[in-house]
């Protein structure tokens, strides 16, 4: 699981900072790391939120 949010965290970060210019960077990572503890913190309740985190592996 923590293997999986590791690689799917970077995989995130990695399209982000193709698709966003350097200055709107400074709001957006922690903006990613913020929705990824939410869904973290979450995917204890719902299995469903979970497979969330699978998502960006699931593209590659």
């Amino acid at each position: 699981m923590l293997i999986q949010l590791v690689f799917s965290f970077t995989i995130v970060i990695t399209i982000g900072l193709d698709m966003i210019t350097f200055r709107q960077t400074k709001k957006t990572i922690p903006a990613i790391i913020l929705l990824y503890f939410f869904i973290f913190k979450h995917a204890k309740v719902s299995p469903r939120v979970a497979s969330i985190l699978d998502f960006p592996l699931n593209l590659v």
